[in-house]
C-alpha cells in the first residue's frame, strides 16, 4: 500500500511539474510577443499623437512586467511548495497585476474624458499609423489567445476553489468549518464551466489518485495567477479592436474628429476592463480569507 501511495504521489508530482511548466512556457511566449511589440508601439504612439495607442503601449509594458511575475509564480508552484506559499503566490502577484491594469486604465480614462470635454480644434492623431499598429497588435493578441486556447483555456480560468459538503451542494473554500480536517468533508475542485469535478473523501483517497485524475484536479483548481495574465491579454485585445475602429471611422468620415473618436474608444475599453476585473477580485478575496485561515 505504501509503495502504491508513493507511486501515485510521484505521478502526481510529475503531473504538477508538467502542468506548471506548460504555464511557464505559455507565459514566456506572451511575454516576448508583448514586450517586443510594446517598444515599437511606444514610438508609434508618440509619432501619431494617439491617446489610446499610447495607453495601449503603456498597458503592454505593464502587461509584460506582470507576465514576468506570473512566470515566476508558476515556476515556484511547479517546484513544490506549501499550501500557504501557494495561496500567497495566488494572492499577491495577481493583486499587483490587477492594480497595475486598474491604474493604467484610470489614467487613460481620465485623459480620454479630458479630450472629449475639450476636444482640440484640429485632429492631431495619425489615423494611418493608428490603424497599422493596432492591426499588428490585434494579430499578436489573437496569437496569444490562441496559445491559451491550445491548453483548453479559451474561456478563462476558475478563480475560486469550491468544497462540496454533499453531492450537488457546494460551498466556497473559505466558508468550510474545521471538521474538514477530519476527512468527513469531500473536497471538490470545479472548473469555471461547472463540469468536471474531482471528489476525494479523505487524505488516503487523495494520495491514491491516478496521475491522470491528478491532472484533472490541477486543471480545474482555481488559478488566479494565470487568470490575471489572461485578463491582461483579453483587455489588450479589446483595446486593439477599439483603436482599429476609431482609426477606421476617422479615415472614412471627415466629419469625425480622430482625437474624439480615439478618446471614446478609450472610454469604452476602460469600462469593459473595469467590469472584467470583478470575477478576479472575487477570487482574490477568497485567497485572502484562505491565507488568514492558514496563519
Amino acid at each position: 500500500m505504501a509503495a502504491v501511495s508513493r507511486g501515485a504521489e510521484d505521478g502526481g508530482d510529475a503531473v504538477r511539474r508538467s502542468h506548471h511548466a506548460r504555464n511557464v512556457a505559455l507565459l514566456a511566449v506572451v511575454f516576448v510577443l508583448f514586450g517586443g511589440f510594446a517598444l515599437a508601439e511606444i514610438f508609434a504612439a508618440f509619432a501619431s499623437s494617439s491617446l489610446s495607442l499610447l495607453g495601449d503601449a503603456a498597458s503592454m509594458v505593464v502587461d509584460s512586467l506582470t507576465y514576468a511575475l506570473n512566470m515566476l509564480a508558476e515556476r515556484r508552484k511547479g517546484l513544490g511548495i506549501s499550501e500557504r506559499t501557494r495561496i500567497k503566490l495566488e494572492l499577491f502577484i495577481p493583486l499587483a497585476s490587477v492594480t497595475a491594469l486598474f491604474a493604467t486604465s484610470v489614467y487613460v480614462l481620465e485623459q480620454a474624458i479630458t479630450t472629449i470635454l475639450d476636444p482640440p480644434a484640429s485632429s492631431q492623431t495619425g489615423d494611418t499609423t493608428m490603424l497599422v499598429f493596432s492591426t499588428v497588435n490585434l494579430v499578436i493578441d489573437v496569437i496569444s489567445v490562441f496559445n491559451f486556447a491550445r491548453v483548453n483555456r479559451l474561456l478563462g480560468y476558475a478563480v475560486t476553489d469550491v468544497l462540496e459538503a454533499e453531492a450537488g451542494q457546494g460551498v466556497e473554500d473559505d466558508d468550510v468549518e474545521d471538521d474538514e480536517a477530519d476527512g468527513d468533508l469531500g473536497y471538490s475542485v470545479n472548473g469555471n464551466e461547472g463540469g468536471a469535478m474531482l471528489v476525494a473523501d479523505s487524505d488516503m483517497e487523495q494520495s491514491l489518485l491516478a496521475p491522470e485524475r491528478a491532472s484533472i484536479a490541477l486543471q480545474h483548481k482555481s488559478n488566479t495567477n494565470m487568470c490575471s495574465a489572461y485578463t491582461h491579454v483579453i483587455a489588450d485585445t479589446m483595446r486593439s479592436i477599439a483603436v482599429m475602429i476609431a482609426a477606421a471611422l476617422s479615415l472614412s468620415f471627415d466629419s469625425i474628429n480622430a482625437d474624439v473618436a480615439d478618446a471614446w474608444a478609450a472610454v469604452a475599453v476602460s469600462v469593459i476592463i473595469f467590469l472584467s476585473l470583478f470575477p478576479l477580485l472575487r477570487g482574490l478575496v477568497q485567497k485572502y480569507r484562505q491565507l488568514k485561515h492558514h496563519q
